[in-house]
């Protein structure tokens, strides 16, 4: 096989690969405010084209994203204008014709080699209602929130501590739920 063969084979091999991936993968340029690439699977599950895509520019975005999440795609993209390595976070979407908003986890860091952080490499994966390690789920978000909130907690005192126990609140939310 010549190189120029074994290279396109392995390019094709990868995209197959990424649209295959059940998650919402893409490119977005942060001068251009729109989705320059997206896999299939995005475009399947959004129910827009990549064309549409692109055309819409943060339309796309007001679209697919819940209201009260919406701000957090004008902050990622001033994030990464200030240098910004990888943002995360989770929001809720909701796809064309579709009435329930989903929770997607997600992570978007600039593109390989791309110096102006203009090209950011976006991944967002569902976090489905049901989970069969909700054990584990309630551990990451309590570590998430201990992470956030240790400023915070380091100034209490110890009865404030006892009257703030996470691991209690975390039980009661789950009762609760």
């Amino acid at each position: 096989m010549k190189p120029d063969t074994e290279i396109s084979s392995s390019i094709h091999s990868w995209l197959q690969v990424l649209n295959r991936i059940p998650a919402l993968v893409y490119i977005s340029h942060n001068l251009l405010k729109t989705i320059c690439w997206c896999n299939a699977f995005m475009e399947r599950q959004t129910g827009y084209t990549l064309s549409e895509i692109s055309k819409m520019g943060p339309d796309f975005f007001r679209c697919v994203m819940h209201p009260d999440d919406f701000h957090l795609a004008y902050e990622a993209q001033r994030y990464f204008e200030r240098g910004g390595r990888m943002f995360t976070g989770c929001c809720r979407i909701r796809f064309k014709n579709v009435k329930q908003w989903e929770w997607f986890y997600g992570t978007a860091l600039p593109f390989p080699g791309n110096k102006k952080s203009h090209l950011i490499l976006c991944v967002f994966v569902q976090i489905p209602h049901q989970t069969h390690t909700l054990h584990q789920l309630i551990q990451m978000f309590k570590d998430i929130l201990q992470y956030n909130h240790r400023s915070l907690l380091g100034v209490l005192t110890n009865r404030e501590h006892d009257q703030l126990d996470l691991d209690s609140l975390i039980s009661l939310l789950y009762l609760c739920c």
